[in-house]
């Protein structure tokens, strides 16, 4: 699974600044790569978003496909992902033990 999806984790990696080994870590602890993955807890696609976390950066439901829908797109999922993660290097910075 990994090898459909790793250019885009990849590429959100360098877009916002995060270590490609972190975010492929973050996506292999996750969900093994699984783009369908979903936990008991609700959070979804690769990087395990929660609905009102990927809301927060700006995954919403269209006409076209819902928010269950977005997640399980890693197109869709592991920029948001990457986004998020970034937000959690920037708030503790000096420490990816509370980021993560």
């Amino acid at each position: 699974m990994k090898d459909l999806y790793e250019s885009k984790a990849k590429a959100a990696a360098a877009r916002h600044g995060v270590p490609w080994a972190l975010g492929s870590a973050v996506i292999t602890q996750e969900s093994q790569w699984d783009a369908k993955a979903k936990s008991g807890a609700g959070a979804m696609g690769l990087m395990q978003l929660m609905p009102a976390t990927a809301s927060r950066f700006g995954v919403r439901a269209d006409a076209k496909r819902s928010l269950e829908q977005k997640l399980a797109d890693p197109a869709v999922n592991v920029p948001a992902g990457t986004r998020y993660l970034r937000s959690l290097l920037d708030l503790f910075p000096g420490r990816m033990d509370l980021a993560l």
